[in-house]
């Protein structure tokens, strides 16, 4: 991020410079639309890694039984169902959730899913994954 950072940057700046090097805290203001194309161009050049953007909607397992201490058996994570049906397998998945992970505006009493305005609402492992217990929120 900070090569990208260099390349993109409009500002930059050191927070709390007057005060000791411990709490000095270096800041960069960038330009988004330079940032985003080099980023893109370190990320879809890096060997052995294929770049899909799509909504992940469930993980899928191999049901088979796991060594945990915990009370429910999961198995063996063997990728992920999009949202469109299709499944990319996998042997191991990194869950980033984002922002607006089963978002929510709340009007009075009144609880309504959302996230930012104009884009497709997040309702990632909303379905079968939370059924069997994966907790999201910590």
């Amino acid at each position: 991020m900070g090569r990208i950072a260099d390349k993109a940057g409009i500002q930059f700046r050191m927070l709390n410079a007057s005060k000791g090097a411990a709490v000095w805290g270096p800041r960069a203001q960038v330009d988004r639309k330079i940032y985003k194309r080099h980023m893109q161009d370190i990320i879809f050049s890096y060997t052995n890694l294929d770049v899909r953007a799509a909504s992940v909607f469930d993980l899928v397992f191999d049901n088979s039984p796991c060594s945990s201490t915990s009370s429910s058996t999961w198995g063996t994570v063997t990728g992920v169902r999009l949202e469109t049906g299709d499944v990319i397998r996998c042997s191991k998945v990194v869950v980033c959730t984002g922002t607006f992970l089963s978002g929510e505006i709340h009007i009075g009493m009144r609880r309504i899913p959302a996230g930012r305005i104009g884009e497709h609402h997040p309702q990632v492992f909303l379905h079968p994954s939370t059924q069997q217990g994966l907790n999201l929120d910590a």
